[in-house]
């Protein structure tokens, strides 16, 4: 729904107005008190509050952001009525117990200290990274190869790259996502 569009001779909720209320304002102080943005269309200031744009909040913001989230957040609640009624679920995730997220928090961090401690073995060369990726434990296979083979010593970002490129490999691949392609040509490029 559009709203009516008010002229240069129409106020803006008093705002538009001289002391006297005879005349209306200069138009940049009208912009003053709206941010300065103008509405493309036609020049008009734009308005400041849900009074100003009758019914519609999107018209409440010239630049967008806001007010088109707004807008979005209302078709959104007109349309979860009906996506009720056609039998879909829900897209949000369940609500977890107490003791769930304490378990997936203790594993989290399980996993974070275990990945810390074979960087650092990488790092010392107490682990090779041929052997890791062709035998990933567990609590490697959600890392990323990028990040294992920046621990790797004489291994920067430019010679990870460099590597991951050659093998065809996505930076944001992980050690379980890897092909038998993918892991075999990355083993044979780091064994040369």
């Amino acid at each position: 729904m559009l709203v009516p569009r008010r002229t240069l001779a129409e106020p803006l909720s008093g705002a538009g107005t001289s002391q006297t209320g005879d005349q209306p304002k200069d138009r940049s102080v009208a912009n003053a008190d709206c941010g300065g943005s103008l509405d493309v269309a036609d020049g008009d200031p734009c308005p400041r509050t849900l009074e100003d744009v009758g019914d519609n909040p999107v018209r409440a913001t010239a630049s967008g952001g806001v007010g088109d989230r707004l807008e979005a957040a209302a078709r959104e609640d007109r349309q979860a009525p009906a996506a009720a009624q056609d039998g879909r679920r829900n897209a949000a995730a369940p609500e977890r117990s107490l003791a769930q997220r304490m378990e997936a928090l203790r594993r989290a961090n399980e996993i974070r200290t275990r990945r810390a401690r074979l960087k650092r073995d990488l790092k010392a060369g107490r682990v090779r990274i041929d052997e890791l990726l062709l035998d990933p434990p567990d609590y490697v296979l959600t890392a990323k190869v990028f990040d294992l083979l920046l621990a790797v010593p004489k291994f920067g970002r430019v010679k990870v790259n460099r590597a991951l490129t050659h093998c065809r490999i996505s930076p944001s691949k992980t050690i379980g996502g890897l092909s038998e392609r993918q892991r075999n040509e990355l083993v044979a490029y780091l064994r040369r």
